[in-house]
């Protein structure tokens, strides 16, 4: 009986290091077990109040939780609900070069706005997992479930469901995007696609601009089951 019970709850009790505001700056210890918006609740409320940081509490409803991999080079706001566990205890021990990789609480520089997205992006540039060609193409969110890429001539070449999609602002250094605002998207059915393993993974989806690329992430985000409507915190 023991046995059964040590094993139903592994990681009781388990601290996660979250870095704040920069890498290796100040670091506080937080459950496993809590969610995005627990985190972010707990250190904005000790940061205004017990600390007094009147910098912090003037911009508190723009801070969120980041997940921060290939060294920094690519990050993903965690949603409200998603637990730190599934995270660094799931996804983070079956990838490359996990070590690397850490959590950031810190201004939220493009925070999701459902009212701005856009489901379709065209005149982008795609590269494929382990790759650094990038092709002409455009991307479609369609009956708002799927994502669908197609060539420049209009000619569908792949789709993939919007919630087995997880997207990462950023590109790694090694692909040289040819635009300066890029996205890094893996697929959890898609074998060579699923992990962040090799020297080049994932897709990497580069725009002209900043603008159409936070659309675009918005609309995705709108259309994720998880997506919850109010704000990851509210002050």
């Amino acid at each position: 009986m023991q046995e059964q019970k040590s094993t139903k709850h592994p990681a009781a009790g388990l601290l996660i290091p979250i870095h704040l505001f920069e890498k290796d700056n100040k670091c506080f210890n937080i459950q496993s077990e809590w969610t995005a918006s627990q985190v972010v609740a707990f250190k904005i409320n000790k940061l205004t109040t017990t600390e007094g940081s009147s910098s912090t509490s003037s911009n508190n409803n723009n801070y969120a939780l980041f997940e921060m991999i290939r060294k920094g080079q690519l990050e993903r706001r965690i949603g409200a609900n998603e637990s730190i566990k599934s995270i660094v205890l799931g996804r983070w021990l079956e990838w490359e070069e996990f070590q690397d990789n850490y959590l950031l609480l810190k201004n939220d520089s493009n925070p999701f706005q459902p009212q701005s997205g856009r489901a379709f992006a065209d005149d982008l540039k795609i590269s494929e997992p382990d790759s650094k060609s990038f092709k002409s193409s455009s991307l479609r969110i369609e009956e708002g479930t799927r994502v669908c890429l197609y060539s420049k001539n209009l000619k569908k070449l792949n789709e993939w469901k919007v919630d087995e999609m997880i997207w990462f602002i950023g590109a790694e250094i090694e692909r040289k995007c040819p635009f300066p605002f890029a996205l890094t998207f893996f697929v959890s059915t898609e074998k060579r696609a699923a992990k962040c393993l090799g020297k080049l993974p994932g897709y990497c989806v580069a725009f002209k601009d900043e603008v159409q690329r936070h659309q675009w992430l918005n609309c995705i985000c709108l259309n994720q089951s998880e997506y919850l409507p109010q704000p990851l915190i509210q002050i």
